[in-house]
C-alpha cells in the first residue's frame, strides 16, 4: 500500500510539474524553487511511513506533498479541473499545518489543536471558494504572478492569523517541554517557527506592497524552508527511534553496573531525563540509591510514576518527566531492561540463599547424625563381644569417611568458610588441601557475599580442572580490585586445550558469573597452559 501510494503521489507530482511548466508564463527561478517542495514532502513522508507505519505523520506528509501540485490543474484547459485547482491551490499549506500539529504522535492529542485545525480547513476552503466565484474569471492563482484582489489579501490575512496561532502553540510547547523533549523535537519546532516567521514577513510585504526585491528574498527563504521542513520532521522521528535503540546498550551496561546509583544514571541517560528518580523495593517501601524514601502516591504535575514489577511482585519504581509519555515505546523498553536486570540479580541471590540453606541443613542435620553414629559405634565397641568389635570399628570408620565426604559436598554447595572469614582466607585454606602447590595472592578485603562465593567457585573449579585434566604441577591464583570490579585469575602451566563449550564445569561458572553481571574468559592454548579470568562487580 505504501509503495502504491508513493507511486501515485510521485507520478501525479511529475505530471502536474510538466503541466505547470507549460502553463507558467515566466519560467523563472521561483518556478524551479517551488517544484521540489512537494517532492521533498513525499520523499520524507514515504520514508517515515515505511519505517513507522502506525504513525499517521508519514501519510499526511505524502498527502501534503501531492497537494502542493494541485494548482497545476488550472492549466489543463478543463473548466471543472480549473475550478478544482483554483480552490485547492493553497490546501497543501493547511495540510502541512496539520502535520505540524500532529507531530510526533501522528494524531491530535489536544482539544485546542483539533479546533484550530478544523477552523483552518474551513476558513481556507470557504474563503478560497468565494474567491473563485468572484475572481476566478481573471485567471489562475498559485505560485505565479496572479491578479490581486481584496479576497486574496483576506486569504493572506487568514494565513497570517493561523501562522501566529500555530507559532504561539509551538512556543508554548517549547516552554512547557522538558529538556529531553526539547532535544528530540527542537529541529521540527525550530524549523516550523522559522517558516512561520518568513511566511509572516512575506504576507506583510505583499499586503504593504513593499519593494519587489525584498519580496523575492522572502519568497526564496520561504521556498528553502519548505524544502527543508519535511526532513526536520524525519530527523525528529529518527531521534525518537535512536533513543529507543539506546535501550540495547542499556541491557549490556546494566550487566556491568556495580551499584544502584550507576543503574539510575544509566536509565537517566537512556531516557534523556537527568531528573529521573529510581526507587528500589526494600520489602516495605521504595528507596533511592542514597537510602531516601521515594514518594509514589502523589507525584508533582510534571512527573509520572512507572512501577517495575515481576509477577505482581514490586521490584522498583521510576519517577520521570511527564514529557516521556510521548515516547511509550522508549519507557516500556527501559522498564523491561530494568526488570530483566533486577530479576536476574534476584534469581542469583535466591539461588545463593537456597544453597546456604542446603549447606546449613547438611551441617546441622546429616553431618551431626554421622558424628553421633561414629561416637555410638566407638561406645558400643567397649561393651561388645570380641567378634563384633571389627564390625563396629568398620562402622565408625565408614561414618567418619562419609562425614568428610559430606562436608566436602556441603562446601561445594555453599562454602561457609567464605562467608565467615572472607575470600582470601577461604582460598588459602582450600590451597592447603589441594593435591598440587597452589600459590595464592588475593586481596584481604571483604566483598559482597555473592561475589566472594562466586569467586571461590571459580578458583576451586579451575584448580580441579588444572589437576584433573591439564596435569598441572602448580597453580597460581591472583586477584585485584579495579574500577569497582574484582578480577580473579587462575593460571597453570599444564597441557592446555580447555574448551568451555565441551564441558559443563566452565559453562556453569560462566553462567554463575554472568548472573552477577560479570564476565568469565578462558585462554587455553594447547601446550601453553590455561588461564581463567573472572571479573565481578564488587561495588
Amino acid at each position: 500500500m505504501i509503495i502504491g501510494a508513493g507511486a501515485v503521489a510521485v507520478s501525479f507530482s511529475l505530471w502536474m510539474t510538466s503541466v505547470g511548466w507549460r502553463g507558467y508564463p515566466e519560467r523563472s527561478w521561483a518556478y524551479w524553487l517551488a517544484t521540489p517542495v512537494g517532492l521533498s514532502f513525499i520523499a520524507a513522508g514515504l520514508t517515515a511511513w515505511w519505517r513507522w507505519p502506525a504513525n499517521r505523520l508519514g501519510p499526511l506528509m505524502v498527502a501534503g506533498g501531492a497537494a502542493w501540485y494541485l494548482t497545476s490543474l488550472q492549466d489543463l484547459g478543463n473548466p471543472v479541473l480549473f475550478a478544482l485547482g483554483y480552490w485547492l491551490t493553497y490546501l497543501a499549506l493547511v495540510v502541512i499545518t496539520h502535520a505540524v500539529l500532529v507531530y510526533p504522535e501522528g494524531r491530535l492529542t489536544r482539544r485546542v489543536d483539533r479546533w484550530i485545525l478544523i477552523a483552518d480547513y474551513i476558513a481556507y476552503l470557504v474563503l478560497q471558494g468565494i474567491r473563485y466565484f468572484v475572481d476566478g474569471r481573471h485567471g489562475p492563482v498559485g505560485p505565479r504572478p496572479a491578479p490581486g484582489s481584496w479576497l486574496g489579501d483576506l486569504i493572506g490575512l487568514n494565513g497570517l492569523l493561523f501562522c501566529v496561532i500555530v507559532g504561539g502553540l509551538l512556543v508554548r510547547r517549547w516552554l512547557v517541554a522538558s529538556p529531553p523533549a526539547r532535544r528530540v523535537h527542537e529541529p521540527v519546532w525550530f524549523g516550523v517557527l522559522v517558516l512561520d516567521l518568513v511566511l509572516l514577513l512575506g504576507v506583510l510585504a505583499s499586503l504593504l506592497k513593499l519593494p519587489a526585491t525584498l519580496q523575492s528574498i522572502l519568497i526564496l527563504g520561504y521556498g528553502l524552508c519548505l524544502v527543508a521542513l519535511p526532513f526536520a520532521f524525519l530527523s525528529g522521528l529518527i531521534r525518537i527511534r535512536l533513543a529507543r535503540l539506546r535501550v540495547a546498550d542499556l541491557v549490556v551496561e546494566l550487566e556491568r553496573a556495580t551499584d544502584p546509583a550507576q543503574v539510575r544514571d544509566l536509565l537517566a541517560w537512556v531516557l534523556s531525563d537527568p531528573t529521573l528518580t529510581v526507587g528500589f523495593w526494600s520489602g516495605a517501601e521504595y528507596v533511592d540509591p542514597a537510602g531516601r524514601l521515594v514518594a509514589v502516591t502523589a507525584p508533582a504535575a510534571d512527573r509520572t510514576v512507572r512501577r517495575v514489577e515481576l509477577d505482581e511482585r514490586p521490584l522498583a519504581v521510576l519517577v520521570h518527566d511527564s514529557a516521556l509519555a510521548d515516547q511509550p515505546a522508549l519507557t516500556d523498553a527501559a522498564v523491561a531492561a530494568l526488570r530483566l536486570a533486577l530479576a536476574r540479580a534476584g534469581a542469583a541471590r535466591a539461588a545463593l540463599e537456597e544453597r546456604r540453606k542446603i549447606e546449613r541443613n547438611l551441617h546441622d542435620g546429616v553431618q551431626q547424625r554421622l558424628l553421633r553414629l561414629s561416637w555410638l559405634a566407638k561406645q558400643a565397641r567397649t561393651i561388645a563381644a570380641p567378634d563384633v568389635v571389627p564390625v563396629l570399628e568398620e562402622l565408625a570408620s565408614e561414618a567418619r569417611d562419609t562425614f568428610v565426604e559430606l562436608r566436602e559436598v556441603a562446601r561445594g554447595i555453599h562454602p561457609s568458610l567464605v562467608t565467615e572469614r572472607g575470600l582470601a582466607e577461604a582460598v588459602e585454606e582450600y590451597a592447603l588441601r589441594a593435591p598440587v602447590p597452589v600459590r595464592v595472592d588475593l586481596p584481604a578485603g571483604r566483598y559482597p557475599a555473592p561475589v566472594e562465593i562466586t569467586a571461590f567457585f571459580v578458583v576451586s573449579e579451575a584448580v580441579v580442572n588444572a589437576v584433573r585434566h591439564a596435569g598441572a604441577g602448580e597453580v597460581s591464583v591472583s586477584g585485584r580490585e579495579c574500577s569497582g570490579r574484582l578480577v580473579v585469575e587462575v593460571s597453570d602451566a599444564g597441557c592446555g586445550g580447555a574448551d568451555p563449550r565441551r564441558g559443563t564445569g566452565l559453562r556453569g561458572l560462566r553462567d554463575r558469573v554472568a548472573a552477577l553481571g560479570g564476565t568469565l574468559t578462558v585462554r587455553s592454548v594447547p601446550g601453553q597452559g590455561t588461564r581463567v579470568r573472572a571479573e565481578l562487580p564488587c561495588g
